[in-house]
């Protein structure tokens, strides 16, 4: 949907507005390109557009059934609608860049999103440095004239493949301070992974061959590669030169066992992304297929929301997106149909790529087979998220049935406490929406009021604050509160829920796996996990490999990881913190910097007030407090 075909006269009348803000000051905002960021009342941005007139824009969402902005999202927008903010630019290209930009960083509610933005890795190769060496990095558009190969999702995975090529490959792998400073070759010479160009052991032009193998190789060019080292080991050989011959001959033998045949692949060199679209039941699934040098090198695909969204608008903001933060630009780029701002996408793309880039649609041949084969991709991603959601849709509406609840739980909430002896204690917030993970509501709390080893406290006091300040602030409440724990537990949060007014939110415990001691070691045994209701004496068991009851224990899991990764980080910063920071008025900073003016501890309790008034950053108020702090214990004569 275009901005062309949304313009409204302005003496059109406008609906009764259903949220705080007035339509009549639409008029406040200019006609000009740019980009406007929807509010809430809260102030969190909930929807980001750009248009080439602002204000006509703007006025659609207003505009009668039938007549402007017809997207299912757009009375929810409006009705959480307290203000809107726009910032103009000079054109249209302009404010495309900065809606992506915004988009990503403030990921509102109702935009389509592409929560894996990261940039994929690439290797880099620059032939024109001295001693060349390859590097996992994330491009960010850089016009160095460098090699790159990629993109690929796995870090871990391309370094490791790296690693394996250095036997076939030795380059130098270390970084260039460390190269530039070398007098003696080290271990990865050793052992077969590095020619040691550090001190000499090999020459440029040798080594310059070893990395245009490299480069070959990554290029997808095995075949080509095992001609030039069988014809590097004759040359060898016919020059008597056999430790050569037969190092060349070991590369070869190593290239012939990790190399596989290539099973997809074009007759076309140079860079091509192909997109693939599929679209159902309200979620779309987006595939894109990256052919190098005519060889299909990774495959990557993504499920997202439309919110009724045009597929050439979803797209667009996709390609915005995607290359936005990975930079990855193709040489040629194949769409399954026309999108929105084409012809800026293009020019985008070009300057980033450093030379024109193909944006197309094809129609026939071999261009639109390879389209054919990204959408039978991303088909099938979009039938394995959808067969998923069925099973989690059919996960919540049992555990509705078995609890009693008047309608499937889409927002769970799950809450977990960490200690170790009472110290540096924390509890956590995890919530489910429809089954997945939403990572964006979590939340962590420090527990401030409760001293020693007491969990039905600190459970007391996360809630407290988390469901007071859900009143004040008249936050959505979810469907289902779940607390790690037993019977304690479970009432504690239940009295909680009481004294705030909030006793029919529907709360259940999660009480673990445990063994139930029996008279003998051998008439012990372990029961299963299960639920326990409030004012409900017996459980509520699930059957085995109940989907429902698995959700839970997912949810469960994950506050408890959630919760011990952030108590464990508190405990470091314990055991590293300074008993200096205890004195009032002394942070980590002045501790530092009092331990690094005396030389040591001893020696800053060895000295006198008027040395510490002298030292940096203190004065006599403090000098006199820090003196009596460090000799309060110490016996007196």
């Amino acid at each position: 949907m275009t901005d062309e075909s949304l313009l409204l006269s302005e003496d059109e009348p406008a609906p009764e507005k259903t949220g705080s803000y007035r339509p009549d000051q639409i008029g406040e905002i200019p006609r000009a390109p740019g980009v406007y960021q929807m509010f809430d009342a809260k102030g969190k941005i909930i929807y980001i557009g750009k248009a080439i007139n602002l204000r006509n824009r703007v006025r659609q969402y207003f505009a009668p059934p039938g007549s402007g902005d017809d997207r299912p999202s757009v009375p929810l927008i409006r009705k959480a609608l307290d203000h809107i903010e726009v910032i103009v630019t000079l054109t249209e290209k302009e404010a495309f860049l900065l809606e992506n930009t915004l988009i990503k960083r403030h990921m509102p509610r109702y935009n389509i999103l592409l929560r894996d933005d990261k940039m994929y890795v690439s290797v880099r190769i620059d032939p024109r440095e001295p001693w060349p060496r390859p590097l996992v990095t994330r491009p960010r558009g850089t016009r160095d004239k460098a090699l790159y190969f990629g993109p690929y999702t796995q870090a871990d995975a391309i370094r490791n493949a790296l690693n394996l090529t250095r036997k076939i490959f030795p380059l130098r792998s270390c970084s260039d301070p460390v190269f530039r400073n070398r007098t003696r070759p080290c271990i990865q010479y050793e052992i077969g992974n590095c020619k040691a160009p550090c001190v000499g052991k090999i020459t440029r032009e040798e080594y310059m061959i070893l990395v245009q193998g490299l480069v070959d190789f990554l290029k997808g060019r095995a075949p080509q590669v095992l001609e030039n080292l069988k014809r590097q080991m004759a040359e060898h050989s016919a020059s008597l030169e056999f430790e050569k011959a037969a190092a060349v001959r070991d590369q070869i033998r190593a290239i012939e066992a990790s190399a596989q045949a290539q099973r997809v692949s074009t007759h076309e060199s140079g860079s091509r992304d192909v997109v693939g679209w599929c679209e159902e039941k309200g979620q779309a699934a987006i595939a894109i297929l990256f052919f190098r040098d005519g060889q299909l090198i990774e495959s990557l695909n993504w499920t997202l929301s439309v919110w009724g969204e045009t597929p050439a608008l979803t797209l667009s903001q996709f390609l915005g997106q995607f290359y936005g933060a990975s930079r990855l630009t193709p040489d040629e780029l194949l769409l399954p149909l026309p999108v929105d701002d084409e012809s800026i996408i293009t020019e985008w793309l070009s300057e980033m790529h450093g030379k024109r880039v193909e944006v197309l649609t094809p129609q026939r041949g071999e261009k639109l087979r390879l389209v054919e084969m990204a959408t039978a991709n991303a088909r099938e991603a979009l039938q394995r998220k959808l067969s998923g959601k069925k099973i989690l849709d059919d996960a919540l509406e049992d555990l509705a049935y078995r609890l009693r609840l008047a309608a499937p739980p889409h927002t769970l909430e799950c809450y977990d406490i960490a200690t170790l002896q009472g110290t540096d204690s924390a509890g956590s917030k995890v919530v489910f929406r429809d089954g997945e993970p939403d990572k964006a509501m979590y939340r962590l709390f420090k527990i401030k009021t409760v001293e020693g080893q007491n969990d039905f406290a600190m459970m007391q006091e996360v809630l407290t604050r988390r469901f007071r300040r859900a009143i004040e602030e008249k936050e959505e409440l979810p469907s289902l509160v779940i607390v790690d724990g037993g019977r304690g537990q479970l009432n504690i949060a239940y009295e909680v829920l009481e004294s705030l007014g909030l006793s029919d939110l529907p709360l259940a415990g999660l009480v673990k796996e445990h063994l139930k001691e029996g008279e003998t070691k051998d008439e012990s045994v372990r029961t299963p996990e299960y639920l326990l209701l409030p004012g409900r004496k017996n459980p509520v068991v699930f059957p085995p490999r109940a989907p429902s009851f698995y959700l839970l224990q997912r949810l469960r899991d994950e506050a408890h990881r959630f919760v011990n990764t952030f108590h464990k980080r508190l405990r470091t910063k314990s055991r590293f913190r300074s008993p200096l920071e205890d004195v009032p008025g002394i942070g980590p900073a002045k501790a530092k910097a009092l331990l690094r003016h005396f030389g040591s501890q001893t020696r800053l309790k060895a000295a006198s007030q008027d040395d510490l008034k002298n030292a940096p950053g203190m004065n006599a108020s403090l000098a006199e407090t820090l003196f009596a702090a460090l000799h309060e214990n110490t016996p007196s004569d």
